[in-house]
């Protein structure tokens, strides 16, 4: 069974939903402000080892930030929340970044930033080679 992959664009105010399931794209698109925090959920982990733990050979989300995006604002944060331990790699324009949760206080891991305009890949991980479910916040603010 492959994992759900979502991929977003993110406008000046709007973000543009699709979804995919392995490499069949489904067709059904959501428009949203992006003045409210976007939720996703799926499975962490995966059978890929790499230095930001264990993750699927494929994206869980893929998100494209527009140059309108980037000028207006460019502020993102990513929170991930589950159970294990939980990585979150992004890789984009700019490099490959891989956040740890942060155990000392107890949370999972999270990405703040300015992004520039282009296509993020942002996989889900899990250091100790399981799989839970996790919840993956993107926020404007």
């Amino acid at each position: 069974m492959g994992k759900k992959m979502n991929r977003w664009m993110i406008g000046a105010m709007a973000a543009v939903i699709g979804s995919a399931t392995a490499a069949v794209a489904v067709p059904a698109r959501v428009v949203t402000q992006l003045n409210q925090p976007m939720s996703l959920e799926g499975m962490s982990g995966g059978a890929v080892a790499s230095d930001c733990g264990n993750i699927s050979a494929q994206p869980s989300q893929e998100l494209q930030l527009t140059d309108e995006f980037a000028q207006t604002s460019g502020y993102l944060r990513f929170v991930v929340e589950g159970a294990g331990d939980p990585t979150l790699l992004i890789e984009g324009p700019t490099g490959r970044f891989c956040v740890l949760s942060d155990h000392a206080m107890d949370k999972g891991p999270e990405a703040v930033g300015y992004w520039l305009p282009g296509t993020y890949k942002i996989y889900v991980g899990d250091r100790e080679a399981q799989s839970h479910p996790y919840s993956l916040s993107i926020l404007s603010e």
